[in-house]
């Protein structure tokens, strides 16, 4: 289901973060303190940003890339899910521009291997959200969706689907 794409890619994405904070940790701290310059190179730990990065775009690829745009129109009422569409789209690049923009400032502040960790960290709590919060909504109707929503949380909505009449008949 949309739930065990969302948490697997989560828990990639939180793997392969944390292990890049490891990578910056060990250049940072075990290169610039090791005695033996040969031993602690970039090339020495290189396989480590690799992986990550391939960890990264298997998990983004299979959950945080995809499944959210399916579910926000699966999961919004009708009347509304245009409108919501265009605003979670302007926040999703935004978003996406801050941390942009952000980042290299952020990597100083903390350091690199803080600023990973910090996404690690992030990319967990993605994951307990989607394990307590979100429904799943593979194999449902939107108004078996709906109706969970209601159950759940007490939601009253007022999605109608108009019917003509003659097509009907």
């Amino acid at each position: 289901g949309r739930k065990i794409l969302l948490s697997f890619g989560g828990v990639l994405i939180a793997v392969s973060t944390g292990i890049l904070g490891l990578y910056f940790y060990l250049i940072d701290h075990v290169c610039q303190h090791h005695s033996s310059v040969s031993y602690c190179t970039h090339d020495h730990f290189g396989y480590l940003a690799v992986a990550c990065l391939a960890i990264f775009i298997i998990g983004f690829s299979i959950g945080w890339g995809p499944i959210p745009w399916v579910m926000m129109g699966e999961l919004a009422p009708l009347q509304i899910r245009g409108i919501l569409a265009g605003i979670t789209t302007a926040v999703n690049w935004s978003l996406a521009t801050v941390i942009t923009s952000t980042f290299s400032k952020y990597e100083e502040a903390v350091h690199p291997y803080g600023a990973w960790w910090s996404f690690c960290f992030i990319s967990s709590l993605s994951v307990l959200f989607v394990i307590v919060f979100l429904p799943e909504t593979k194999g449902k109707d939107l108004e078996e969706i709906e109706a969970d929503f209601k159950r759940k949380y007490g939601l009253k909505t007022t999605t109608k689907v108009a019917v003509d009449q003659e097509s009907v008949n």
